[in-house]
């Protein structure tokens, strides 16, 4: 981004509600509003128009699901089969680095 060319203002009309929620949001997010904006702006931007990110996040999910629901299968016929408990760590794992990377787009 072009951070030292932001010249214009945009203004927008909100609520009180709605400005309080904002300004939370951003004290939570670390940014200041102009910033938490934009980056809502344009996260919802990228991902409206990323078809092609958004079907594969989906198919990486439905992929673990079924990994997943396997290895439960499994893990229920050998209860001490430690490289199945590891196996369903490790897709634990992937599913929480998947949704931050999902908030990151």
């Amino acid at each position: 981004m072009e951070f030292n060319k932001r010249l214009k203002k945009c203004e927008i009309r909100v609520s009180a509600s709605e400005k309080q929620k904002i300004q939370e949001l951003a004290n939570h997010l670390g940014l200041s509003v102009s910033a938490t904006v934009r980056h809502i702006l344009v996260k919802e931007h990228f991902f409206s128009n990323n078809q092609e990110l958004n079907s594969m996040f989906g198919q990486i999910r439905d992929t673990l699901f079924a990994i997943s629901q396997t290895l439960s299968n499994l893990n229920s016929s050998n209860s001490n089969n430690g490289t199945v408990r590891q196996l369903q760590t490790d897709i634990q794992e992937l599913k929480k680095t998947i949704a931050m990377m999902e908030k990151k787009f």
